[in-house]
Parts: structure tokens; sequence; C-alpha cells
């Protein structure tokens, strides 16, 4: 251990847990050296004691912590954005995960429909993951680099990234003619570099033409802690969502995923005209 200087390994996986009795945000990260410390913050901002952190960090053989806090969420879902920052003791800085959900979107089958988000002021060199869900494990089917300006994109019958758009933080999506029931679900838009992980949840509810709020709004489909392979109060190392195992390692001139993991690897795609 004292071969180690202060180091995150990769920046804080952060995700909501909820059962029928709880709602929470949790945040997680692993090989960190030393022991780390652990801030909660809201946007808007509230207070310390109305967040009231719980955290768990234990070593692993060789000194390395795993890390998990939660707070509970307050008032309504969209009410307020949550950050988890990791700071290490004589380090000065910052790593950062933040979860936001936005309002349910309604779109009407046929039209075009878009799915707002945008990244933090400032950040560089990031990438960005657009994933679906509806039950179960998010899917990623987009992948943008920053870096490179390489996009790839599995749904491209469905839906558009602006590129030049994206390079600058707007990772908003384009949804080309809203495909029914099909697209009924969550979106979950990710950007996130070394040090920063910034998540955005948005459900969508796309009805028939002309049958607007004929029926409910579809809640977020992650429903509970069993839907991301967990089980609360786990021994560490604290296990993670499967879209979450593998953040991307960014490297000079290219931007791949962990070989454990099953995000896309942008290097195998070409360039995106948009981005030239």
């Amino acid at each position: 251990v004292n071969n180690l200087s202060g180091r995150v390994h990769w920046s804080p996986v952060i995700y909501p847990f909820y059962t029928d009795n709880e709602s929470e945000v949790h945040c997680s990260s692993q090989n960190i050296y030393p022991k780390p410390h652990v801030s909660w913050a809201t946007d808007p901002p509230t207070s310390s004691e109305a967040l009231q952190a719980t955290t768990e960090s234990l070593p692993d053989s060789v000194g390395l912590f795993a890390l998990e806090s939660w707070v509970g969420i307050l008032g309504n879902r969209s009410d307020y954005s949550y950050i988890c920052s990791i700071s290490l003791e004589g380090a000065s800085q910052l790593w950062t995960a933040s979860l936001k959900h936005q309002d349910i979107i309604e779109g009407v089958e046929g039209q075009a429909l878009s799915i707002p988000c945008h990244a933090p002021n400032d950040l560089q060199n990031f990438t960005l993951t657009w994933a679906f869900m509806t039950t179960g494990q998010p899917t990623d089917f987009l992948s943008f680099s920053s870096r490179t300006g390489k996009v790839a994109n599995n749904w491209a019958d469905r839906v558009q990234l602006d590129t030049i758009q994206a390079q600058s933080g707007n990772g908003s999506l384009q949804l080309q003619n809203s495909q029914g029931q099909e697209m009924n679900g969550t979106f979950i838009c990710t950007f996130s570099n070394e040090s920063s992980r910034h998540t955005v949840y948005t459900s969508i509810s796309v009805t028939g033409a002309g049958k607007m709020g004929d029926r409910s709004p579809v809640a977020p489909a992650l429903s509970s802690h069993s839907d991301l392979g967990c089980s609360k109060g786990a021994s560490l190392p604290f296990c993670y969502p499967t879209y979450s195992l593998a953040p991307f390692l960014v490297t000079e001139g290219n931007v791949q995923s962990d070989p454990e993991g099953q995000k896309l690897n942008i290097d195998q795609v070409t360039q995106n005209p948009d981005s030239s």
C-alpha cells in the first residue's frame, strides 16, 4: 500500500434504487486509495441534513477501498439532481457523479420526438452513451467520443444525434417517426470521462395519433434493486449495474470499452459525416 499514490480507478457510478418502500440514489466506486471521503449535494441545493447520507467503505487484501454511499430521494424524482463527490486526503482533485430524472415526455406515434440531455459545464474529453430500458438491464445503442468525433449508432434507423452539437455538450437525441409502444420505456443518457459521470433518466410514452392523454404515462422502468443484479446489503466489493460495469477507458486518440464490459467500441466504426 505504501507504493500507491492517491487514486480513484475510475469515475464513480451513480444509479437509482427503487422498491415499494424505498427510493434512493446510490454512488459506488472501487480501487480507491487512500480511504475516500464522500459528500453529497443537490441541484437546486438542499441541506446535508435533509440528504442523510449513508456510506460504507472497506479495504481489500492490498489496501484498495471499495465504496458505496446512498441518500434518499427527496420529494418527486424529478425535483432534484443528485451529485456525489469523492475526495482523497492530500489530493485536490474531485471525482464526481450526478443523476437527474427528467419529467416524462409524451409523444405521438409517427412524429419526431426530442429527448434533451446536456453535459455539465466545461466537461472535456468525454464519452456520451445512450441506452434504452423497458425492464431488466438497459441496452446501449449509441456512443459518441468528443476526442475523435466518432459515433456508433446501432439504432440509426430510429434515432439521430447531432454530432456538432454533441461536441459542445448537447447530447440531445432525436427520435425519428416514434414507433408506438416500441419506444415506451426509459432512455438513459450518460456523459463520462476519467473523473466524472453525469447520468440523465427520461421516461417516454408514445401514443397513437389523436390519442394523447388516453393512457397513463409510463413510470420509470427501473423498479427494483434486483433489476440491477444487486442485493442490498451485499458484502463489498459492491455490485454494479451491468450497463455501468465498464467505464470507458480514455486513452490518447481513442475510446474503448473495458474488455470485460458491454459498451460499444467506437474505434470500430467510421467517421460520421456530420462530424467532419
